[in-house]
């Protein structure tokens, strides 16, 4: 079911028919470059992290010059990302990432980032880019970084273990992750800036600034709304710690912005939730202050 990624204007078409919002789909048909984008997101399971979901998609779509499905990477009771250790990972999807070479059974190109994200830039620049071996990420020498990657599955399958070798790992992510620390050679940085911190070192405007990470999750930008939408409703939101004001003021006001534009364009919250899941775990941590 193609969905068209179109921008927001004339000819766009609609968004849910494309997507898929609960964890049961267990296969992917490799597809070649002209066929839709295969994006996977990283997100929680019990519809917290609404607004993120719907800024991601439509900062994506808005942007974007090719056809885009998207997979949202949820803890279930059923699925691919079922029955995983979550409860070592700092986040509740942080182990998902390396699923998706399996998940697509080792075939075509996937690309992978965290809830976190906004775009500023079309992902086709990203998807057409050469990739020398397994992936593409932010700086494969140094600090590793992989909230966003570009996957070559089919080469990864040298490297990442299949679905069921990762679910009974008691760290996936920490063990995949120690495994291209030794290999760095196997990975290569993209063009731009596809995983852009908290616009740290940046300005916004910035052309090699691709897509924003707002990564830190006490000042994560979506929580000024999530938080009151989970009291509303009677819940909370996995990140118990302390929540503070963003200290880049311009990047909340690009997320306020894109989020009034894509409730104007017709995006729902009530479209991004999920079933949920009663067994969603994660590592409890909150940050230290400084």
């Amino acid at each position: 079911m193609p969905v068209l990624c179109a921008g927001l204007g004339e000819g766009h078409t609609p968004r849910r028919s494309g997507l898929w919002f609960e964890s049961t789909r267990t296969s992917f048909e490799a597809k070649p470059m002209s066929d839709p984008i295969r994006l996977f997101v990283g997100t929680s399971a019990n519809s917290e992290d609404l607004e993120a979901e719907m800024v991601l998609e439509y900062s994506a779509r808005k942007h974007c010059s090719l056809p885009l499905d998207i997979t949202w990477m949820r803890q279930s009771s059923h699925g691919p990302w079922s029955g995983w250790a979550c409860g070592t990972g700092r986040t509740p999807f942080t182990h998902f990432r390396w699923s998706i070479p399996g998940v697509c059974e080792f075939k075509g190109r996937a690309i992978y980032t965290d809830v976190d994200f906004l775009f500023v830039a079309d992902l086709a620049e990203l998807w057409a880019q050469d990739i020398p071996d397994v992936a593409l990420v932010r700086s494969a020498t140094g600090k590793l970084t992989t909230s966003c990657i570009l996957f070559d599955c089919e080469r990864a399958r040298r490297h990442v273990p299949p679905l069921d070798a990762l679910r009974r790992l008691s760290d996936a992510h920490g063990t995949v992750l120690n495994y291209f620390r030794a290999h760095p050679e196997v990975l290569a940085p993209f063009d731009g800036n596809w995983d852009c911190g908290d616009l740290r070192g940046y300005e916004l405007g910035d052309p090699r600034v691709k897509a924003i990470h707002y990564t830190r999750i006490e000042h994560q930008l979506h929580l000024k709304h999530a938080i009151p939408r989970l009291q509303r409703e009677g819940r909370s939101h996995w990140y118990a710690g302390a929540i503070l004001p963003h200290p880049r003021p311009e990047l909340q006001a690009l997320f306020d912005q894109l989020l009034d534009e894509a409730l104007a364009a017709g995006y729902s919250l009530d479209d991004y939730r999920s079933a949920g899941f009663t067994g969603a775990a994660r590592r409890n941590f909150t940050y230290v202050q400084r």
